[in-house]
């Protein structure tokens, strides 16, 4: 009997290490072989003479893999007319590009990025340039600020452990396919953008916050909150986020709760999380 005992453990041990050995391999591995044909300029509208660059930002060689990119313009006549996503070291192919919000010719754009070999890490910078049309007399800059900002979280020893130990419990939860965080859930939108909204809110949820949390915001002016970003800084793969509104209605309510969990689905939040609202002007 206890030989038996001994020999299912045996088995049982065997079974668990495969197990985490195939966990562990990496999986992109049959898109090695895959050639990339993305073109190395990718570009969204139509070129003209009167634009003007806007918006421009660089993705790092070695930056993890999707990225998420938005530009939300702060005049009603500087409409997005014209994007342009290049890679500027194109022996590996370009980049696979796609708008996920927003769109042009409008005021606001949300970009979803992608290695074009499907890799986790790109392998080249890629450069994002956004034109606008340009500014009319009438056009005025808005000025934003913050009205709260969360103190930087601080652990003892102790409470870095246990930290260590949920990230552990949680991270194992998350598929090892890096691909299921895509730019959809790196950066939420609710609502509809408007160049005359004025940002009224600001707060970032720290890594290592517990997953989920609800952040809460009433204005002490009476305007509705119209509009709100959720974005992460994306830093590492499982760093995606989902958001849904809590409480009140967007467009009319002049107080909103937003609840904001991990996605995919961890005990605590692998990444910064910055939260904007915008409310009527």
């Amino acid at each position: 009997m206890h030989t038996k005992i001994a020999g299912n453990k045996v088995w049982l041990l065997l079974l668990a290490t495969m197990c985490v050995i195939w966990r562990l391999q990496p999986a992109t591995a049959t898109w090695q072989s895959q050639q990339n044909s993305n073109p190395a300029i990718t570009q969204f509208g139509t070129p003209a003479a009167n634009l003007q660059q806007c918006f421009e930002k660089t993705i790092f060689a070695r930056s993890r893999s999707p990225a998420a990119v938005s530009h939300q313009a702060v005049a009603a006549r500087r409409t997005i007319e014209l994007v342009r996503v290049e890679t500027l070291d194109d022996t590996y192919g370009g980049a696979t590009v796609e708008i996920i919000g927003g769109a042009i010719n409008t005021v606001n754009i949300v970009l979803s990025i992608a290695d074009g070999n499907r890799k986790p890490l790109f392998k080249s910078n890629i450069k994002v340039t956004m034109f606008c049309a340009p500014p009319s007399d009438k056009t005025q800059n808005m000025h934003f600020h913050r009205t709260s900002d969360r103190t930087r979280l601080r652990f003892r020893p102790v409470e870095l452990l246990l930290i260590s130990l949920l990230l552990i419990s949680g991270t194992s939860m998350v598929s090892g396919n890096s691909f299921s965080v895509t730019g959809n859930n790196l950066i939420v939108q609710l609502g509809t953008y408007a160049a005359n909204l004025k940002q009224c809110f600001y707060q970032r949820i720290f890594a290592g916050t517990l997953s989920p949390e609800t952040v809460t915001f009433t204005d002490q002016n009476g305007k509705s909150i119209n509009f709100v970003t959720v974005e992460t800084d994306q830093a590492i793969d499982y760093g995606g986020v989902s958001a849904t509104v809590a409480s009140g209605t967007l467009e009319t309510s002049t107080s909103v709760s937003i609840r904001i969990s991990t996605a995919p689905r961890t005990a605590l939040f692998q990444n910064n999380v910055d939260v904007r609202m915008f409310c009527a002007p």
